[in-house]
């Protein structure tokens, strides 16, 4: 069972550049946040192309089969939309079989040699079900050179007994850059003993980059989105596309490669695509254009608590996870405002 809670962050009067966080004992004037805010980076393009949601890049060329790598992703849920973590998902063209390499609910995987009409089974495994489910491959699917946006489902699990049944903050109003404990109280409500507890921060954003390769404007780019103290964290791209050339890579803070989209000829385009979770505090967006690139983000989320508890049948007991009231996009702060706080309690295996 999950809960929610929505906090919004007020701004101190002190300009801040940097990441560090503000000592307890300095004194911080609150002001009270704008209500609208502008994009958070650079201004907007050249007039020509127009880029937008709705004004792709096209495609320059036709194909009927493809032999190069064809990439395909997606996530796996239940059927009451709660992620399935870790599942196994394997696919088949009645031939070959490619099993995908997937994190959290999350599978990715390259094939080979695919044409036009081809059918693929996805057969996806939590470990104790199994659901079959077909796509025959189109000719849009050839020219984007993969099958992006893959949902797929199982039967949801029996109910857990362990549920949130309340959640609160430490202090009623927050300024950026405060570290608040936040609580959550579990109950176990039957017999269940063991599970894990998740403390979630999501936070919407507006985030517009374009890369262009003509004089006096730049083709690279290396954009980092910080939430401090986090363990995990990933966002939200509404679209990403590539024209003629080029790539966008996203690390962790280890530079470990989450994601590698790599165009060496014609167009790429994904749209409402969140990333794999990064391991640590931040993430980072290196890009490069022969021609031009772009991409908009629209949200982050971060794991900011994980605990695994114990509790007896008909006890409660609180959990506590320390955030901190604070985000950066490069050097700018893209904290100010609502914040959905989010609690989830996972059952783990007996």
């Amino acid at each position: 069972m999950d809960l929610e809670s929505v906090s919004k962050l007020r701004k101190p009067r002190t300009n801040r550049t940097n990441l560090t966080t503000p000592s307890p004992t300095q004194p911080i004037t609150q002001t009270p946040i704008p209500s609208s805010s502008s994009p958070t980076h650079s201004p907007p393009p050249p007039p020509t192309p127009k880029l937008s949601p709705q004004s792709k890049p096209t495609q320059k060329k036709t194909h009927t089969n493809i032999t190069a790598p064809f990439y395909i992703f997606g996530w796996v849920y239940y059927d009451d939309k709660e992620e399935c973590y870790n599942p196994i998902v394997i696919v088949s063209d009645g031939k070959n079989k490619w099993y995908a390499k997937t994190y959290s609910n999350f599978f990715h995987l390259f094939i080979t040699n695919i044409s036009e009409g081809d059918i693929l089974e996805f057969n996806v495994s939590d470990g104790s079900q199994y659901n079959i489910t077909e796509f025959i491959v189109t000719h849009e699917d050839i020219e984007k050179g993969g099958i992006f946006n893959v949902n797929l489902t199982l039967k949801s699990p029996t109910q857990t007994d362990l549920a949130v049944t309340k959640l609160w903050m430490e202090q009623p109003e927050i300024i950026i850059g405060d570290v608040v404990n936040v609580t959550a109280e579990i109950k176990n409500r039957g017999k269940s003993t063991c599970a894990t507890t998740i403390f979630y921060d999501e936070k919407n954003i507006s985030i517009f980059k374009f890369y262009w390769n003509v004089p006096n404007f730049t083709n690279k780019g290396n954009d980092i989105i910080v939430q401090p103290e986090a363990l995990k964290i990933r966002i939200h791209f509404i679209e990403l596309g590539i024209q003629d050339g080029g790539y966008v890579r996203i690390y962790d803070k280890k530079d470990d490669l989450i994601h590698n989209f790599t165009v060496d000829a014609g167009d790429f385009n994904i749209t409402d695509f969140w990333t794999n979770w990064s391991e640590g505090d931040e993430i980072r967006i290196e890009s490069y254009a022969r021609n031009y690139l772009y991409f908009m983000i629209d949200k982050y989320e971060a794991i900011f608590g994980n605990e695994t508890q114990r509790l007896g049948s008909g006890q409660s007991s609180n959990f506590t996870a320390r955030w901190n009231a604070s985000a950066w996009f490069n050097d700018e702060d893209i904290a100010s405002g609502n914040h959905t706080i989010r609690v989830r309690v996972i059952p783990l295996a007996k």
